[in-house]
């Protein structure tokens, strides 16, 4: 792959900071007004969408990512929401040691192929880029993926290695501890094993398995369920000239789409929704979803820290209602209830970690050396810590 991930934004994350009082004011409906305008204004994503006529539509979108472009952009971009990490945008990928193909080509071929194998099967194809001339980034990708509310973001690349012997296909996903794709985890996780059992029973390529990742920006900023397919290594001699023959590529395509077909027909029905009349407490920043075919989309809107009453719930999720209108928010992100107010000097034997969330799921975001320290609130043996980061969580011996 080569890949350096991550992404120049192509939406600018608005903030609502909500309360009772901005629900029913004037200013707060013209607070929404702008910033509905400013989304609006914002320039389209660069898409080719495709439905076979000849298919029966089956409801279901895929964004394909064909991996890299022609001239990488190595202008830095935050690796995920709201990380002081930076990576460069984008790379041109690597380049075959026998046909000297670029990735980027070969990723693009490959696409096309799989793109109108999915047509035909009735699914409606949304590509991140059909030529090679483009500039987009690994988060821009990610985010046309969500934009389009896709229910599966395919990126397709090839793999490199130091090792001429280094050969077969693997399938990425974001990882458990990924803070970042939590709300997408376990169904990426689920289409990754699939794809990759499609893709082997179509090649009879060897098989590195699947693997788990949480330093991938396209990952990292996706909304939607993700994997990231390695069709192999370009840096095999032999794999490397396999994967340019049509025929090969042609099992590729067949072998992605039918790990497509059983990871879609494996979905369970998403989890009903049951009345929900309860405080729900914000820690940190925390993502507004909105809810189209069972599935959860992340919004361009944020909530400060703050506690929401929610009404509804449907599983981990738990919806309430803003003047954008009823969003949801995920339950793991937020506290169902609220904090305990307390004022105790906490005494710290070791380094401590200090984390957005108090229930073990925030990001870990840094660590306090030995001293005393002074809590705020506390959360089932969690406690809330002021720091130069703001007001954290950390859990106590």
């Amino acid at each position: 792959m080569n890949e350096s991930e991550n992404m120049t934004p192509m939406m600018k994350t608005i903030r609502c900071w909500l309360t009772h009082a901005f629900q029913a004011s004037a200013v707060s409906i013209a607070a929404a007004l702008l910033a509905l305008t400013a989304v609006a204004a914002m320039p389209a994503p660069h898409v080719a969408a495709l439905a076979s006529p000849d298919a029966p539509d089956n409801g279901i979108v895929i964004c394909l990512d064909p991996g890299h472009q022609r001239y990488g952009n190595n202008e830095l971009e935050p690796d995920g929401p709201g990380s002081a990490v930076r990576k460069p945008k984008v790379t041109s990928g690597t380049t075959g040691v026998a046909t000297r193909k670029p990735e980027y080509v070969l990723n693009l071929e490959v696409s096309l192929l799989l793109r109108d194998k999915l047509a035909a099967r009735g699914y409606q194809v949304v590509m991140t880029r059909d030529s090679h001339d483009v500039d987009i980034s690994n988060k821009e990708r990610a985010d046309m993926a969500g934009e389009t509310k896709a229910d599966l973001f395919l990126r397709i690349h090839a793999d490199g290695s130091e090792s001429a012997a280094a050969h077969g296909i693997s399938v990425l996903y974001p990882s458990a501890s990924n803070a970042y794709t939590r709300a997408i985890q376990a169904d990426s996780q689920a289409a990754a094993a699939e794809v990759l059992s499609g893709m082997i029973a179509a090649t009879d390529a060897a098989s590195r398995g699947t693997v788990a990742r949480d330093d991938l920006s396209g990952f990292n900023w996706a909304t939607v369920p993700t994997v990231l397919v390695e069709m192999g290594f370009m840096s095999n001699p032999d794999e490397d000239r396999r994967m340019s023959e049509p025929a090969y590529q042609l099992k590729l395509a067949e072998g992605m789409a039918a790990g497509i077909d059983a990871y879609f027909a494996d979905r369970v029905p998403a989890q009903a929704t049951e009345p929900y009349d309860g405080a729900i407490t914000l820690t940190g920043e925390t993502a507004l979803f909105d809810r189209a075919g069972g599935g959860f989309h992340r919004t361009p809107y944020a909530l400060g820290a703050q506690t929401v009453q929610a009404f509804e719930r449907s599983g981990n999720w738990y919806h309430i209602r803003t003047w954008l209108g009823d969003l949801w928010v995920d339950g793991v992100e937020a506290l169902a209830g609220e904090p305990e107010p307390v004022d105790r000097p906490l005494s710290l034997t070791r380094t401590t970690t200090l984390y957005s969330s108090p229930n073990g799921n925030g990001r870990p975001l840094a660590a306090l050396a030995p001293q005393e320290v002074r809590a705020t609130a506390a959360w089932n043996g969690w406690y809330r810590v002021d720091t130069w980061l703001g007001a954290l969580w950390l859990q106590a011996e």
